[in-house]
């Protein structure tokens, strides 16, 4: 392959809008049997947090990154070591 032709390459995939897409699709492809088979095993349902519950967290959590706290430390969700 000349430089000329690697160049061509290189510019069509630097400027093509497809591969990002296409990309993160085989990623979802690869990584959601293993996303459902934890899901299986931490059964989020066992906390018992309802979607009143689901949604403190989430906020509790976003509140915490917004403000640059430990989340772990903050939500308790870790033992105290």
């Amino acid at each position: 392959m000349t430089w000329k032709q690697r160049y061509r390459l290189k510019s069509y995939l630097r400027s093509s809008l497809w591969i990002v897409p296409v990309a993160a699709g085989l990623a979802e492809r690869g990584f959601r049997p293993i996303v459902e088979t934890l899901e299986g095993w931490v059964s989020w349902l066992g906390y018992g947090l309802g979607l009143e519950g689901a949604k403190a967290l989430a906020a509790r959590h976003l509140r915490a990154i917004h403000q640059g706290t430990d989340i772990h430390r903050m939500t308790g969700l870790l033992a105290d070591t």
